[in-house]
């Protein structure tokens, strides 16, 4: 009876607090051909097990024509590995996909059953995510399990060579090893479309500058941004100037947010900074609070 519907909100409804509405609902997804947009955030899907995430992938089998996804604030990655990768496999099928939103969920959760993947399957149709335009991962302990873990979940969307807005904030990326940041670094290398780079609150350089070093280098090849967000991210004074020094090609930048860094500690950076800044023509709002 619905199978020209279109839109479908079904956010801040208890799914996965029983752990068996998942189930029904997978199933009614697979007849929702027309289906574009889906949101299923605030629910708590994961939480009692990881069978009814897989319900909620197999559904996304059904929904070729969804351009959008939410299920930001859920428990995913709570309960192990294969709700993740059954997810991963219905969204190797939406060739139309524009924007899914992943955030605040628990896809690095050290206390997971096994380690959580989000990789495509062999022969997974590269073009796929081509439509790709934003990618909302926030606060989802992604780098709680180290370089596998951001392997698992950034290299996934090295397939989207369109993506404009990549939002990783609030992550732990470089927490456990600076290998960590580098692995971010090399995935960041496949995506030169990126508009907006949210980095905010990782601590990139926790371990030390190898990671900053890279990192720094592959922010200098996104010469499309307009907004980049590296606040708060354990640089040390030495580490700060590196990222400084990354800004020069980023002629379109609107928007830089550098807060919680230790620019007053290194003077060279603030000079470098003010150096720079003149020819950072489109900037537009600049925030460096606590950086003295």
């Amino acid at each position: 009876d619905l199978i020209n519907l279109k839109t479908l909100n079904l956010s801040k409804n208890f799914f996965g607090y029983l752990g068996f509405a998942e189930k029904p609902l997978g199933a009614a997804l697979l007849s929702l051909e027309k289906l574009e947009t889906l949101d299923l955030s605030d629910n708590m899907l994961g939480f009692k097990h990881d069978r009814g995430l897989e319900a909620i992938g197999f559904g996304l089998f059904g929904t070729k024509r969804l351009t959008e996804l939410d299920v930001s604030q859920n428990w995913i990655g709570t309960n192990g590995f294969r709700g993740l990768q059954t997810m991963a496999e219905g969204l190797a099928l939406l060739s139309r996909l524009r924007t899914i939103h992943f955030s605040s969920n628990l896809l690095g959760s050290a206390t997971s059953k096994g380690l959580p993947k989000f990789s495509f399957p062999p022969g997974y149709p590269k073009g796929n995510l081509s439509t790709l335009l934003y990618a909302g991962l926030s606060d989802c302990q992604i780098g709680m399990q180290g370089k596998t873990g951001v392997e698992d979940y950034v290299q996934a969307f090295a397939y989207a060579k369109n993506l404009k807005t990549l939002d990783l904030s609030n992550n732990y990326i470089g927490f456990t090893n600076t290998e960590t940041t580098r692995t971010f670094a090399e995935a960041l290398k496949a995506t030169l479309s990126l508009q907006t780079l949210l980095l905010g609150n990782n601590p990139l350089g926790y371990h030390g500058n190898d990671g900053v070093i890279a990192l720094s280098d592959a922010i200098k090849n996104q010469v499309h941004l307009t907004e980049l967000d590296l606040s708060d991210n354990s640089a040390n004074a030495l580490g700060i100037g590196f990222f400084v020094n990354s800004l020069h090609q980023l002629k379109s930048l609107r928007t830089l947010v550098l807060n919680r860094t230790p620019l007053g500690i290194n003077m060279q950076s603030s000079i470098d900074l003010g150096q720079i800044l003149p020819h950072l023509t489109e900037l537009v709002s600049l925030n460096l609070q606590y950086t003295a």
